[in-house]
């Protein structure tokens, strides 16, 4: 009798792990759905024409060009700061002076951000524009405020 309990609850316990890792599965095919865009992603993808797509495309691969040497010495600059700040005896001219360096770097790489986000937008209609604004507006609130609109307190408040 003990051993037929014994097999009857392995057995049991050995279903419900195939069961949830089967459920699992299933909720990573979900996600992976959209290739990470998320609900707004394809959102966007339904508001903008064809030819909108491509100009977009271009605008984005020539903000990529301009700023890929810009990220990379950057990144270099990053790697001295570490080296000058881990020295013996830091020499705090130097220090500043790669802040000030690192600063100017993400100054141009946020202008050609903004420029490209620009030149996005004069692309597209005042419809669009609208719509777009409405979806980077709720973005920004994040995942689980969708339930706070005007009016409406939501979770937590």
């Amino acid at each position: 009798m003990k051993k037929q309990l014994i097999s009857i609850g392995l057995s049991l316990i050995f279903i419900l792990s195939l069961s949830l890792v089967q459920a699992n599965n299933s909720k990573k095919g979900q996600r992976g759905e959209f290739k990470g865009k998320g609900h707004h992603g394809m959102m966007h993808e339904k508001l903008i024409t064809e030819e909108q797509k491509e100009i977009f495309k271009e605008i984005r691969l020539t903000s990529m060009k301009e700023s890929k040497p810009i990220q990379d010495e950057l990144r270099e600059l990053k790697a001295q700061h570490q080296t000058l700040m881990t020295a013996e005896k830091p020499d705090l001219n130097k220090i500043y002076a790669s802040i000030d360096k690192m600063s100017e770097l993400k100054t141009k790489l946020t202008k050609i951000k903004a420029k490209s986000r620009v030149e996005m937008a004069s692309h597209l209609t005042e419809e669009q524009k609208l719509k777009m604004a409405h979806f980077h507006k709720f973005r920004k609130e994040g995942k689980h405020n969708h339930f706070k609109r005007p009016g409406n307190k939501g979770w937590n408040e």
